[in-house]
């Protein structure tokens, strides 16, 4: 799972707080949270939420290069985009942010 974000976006903040109750939904999946923010700013974000408590969980800058941004030509944040096992795109959120357990329910254990 991708989540592009910006750490001073009210829903991102709102979107990684449940996301961080509700790890335990996602052990078996990565998570890779990208933003175009400095890195002091990230590692702030990161201290503030705990991110480095989830292992699972990886977050990193692009800053202003924006490759990752234009490659899904996200306008809104947070932008998720789900994978599958193979790297290929099954779905992507942009307008409204699903639930946890619906972005849970797409990576069902088989």
């Amino acid at each position: 799972m991708l989540v592009y974000f910006d750490p001073d976006c009210s829903h991102c903040a709102i979107f990684t707080q449940e996301l961080l109750k509700k790890t335990d939904y996602f052990s078996h999946v990565q998570i890779v949270m990208v933003t175009y923010v400095p890195l002091p700013a990230l590692q702030q974000f990161a201290a503030q939420t705990g991110l480095q408590n989830h292992p699972q969980i990886k977050a990193g800058t692009e800053e202003t290069t924006f490759v990752v941004r234009y490659h899904y030509n996200d306008t809104q944040f947070p932008y998720i985009a789900l994978h599958d096992q193979n790297g290929m795109l099954m779905v992507t959120y942009e307008t409204e942010v699903p639930t946890i357990e619906t972005l849970a329910g797409k990576f069902k254990k088989k």
